[in-house]
């Protein structure tokens, strides 16, 4: 303490060594939870990238079932329709060729396979 003509005087001083210190406890614990945050988003990142991959090979392995479901109902309509023409026809070859006919309009035309053998159908039974 200073006596300098009767005011009183007196210097004070702060360690800010433990200050300090208390700082950089707080960065390094706020990058641990930073990082530890990162590692979780990556996880669930991770985990939803999974469930994407799971869910496209379901609908993948769907997808092929239905079309595969659908060629076999198209081929019995095929094996059906030959049939159908041949008891009409009461020949083979011929059945063949007007099944050949049919398709090749069915694809030409905005008529379906189904619509143009029932008026195949419909015109031979007269």
């Amino acid at each position: 303490m200073e006596n300098n003509n009767g005011t009183l005087g007196f210097t004070a001083g702060i360690d800010t060594a433990k200050l300090k210190r208390d700082v950089e406890d707080v960065k390094k614990q706020l990058e641990k939870i930073s990082k530890k945050a990162e590692t979780e988003a990556q996880k669930g990142q991770t985990a939803i990238d999974n469930m994407l991959k799971s869910a496209t090979a379901f609908l993948t392995v769907r997808q092929a079932y239905i079309f595969a479901n659908k060629i076999a109902h198209i081929r019995g309509e095929f094996q059906q329709l030959e049939v159908a023409f041949t008891t009409m026809l009461n020949s083979k070859g011929k059945a063949d060729k007007l099944m050949s006919q049919v398709v090749d309009f069915a694809a030409k035309t905005p008529f379906t396979l189904q619509d143009v053998t029932h008026c195949i159908s419909t015109f031979t039974n007269f």
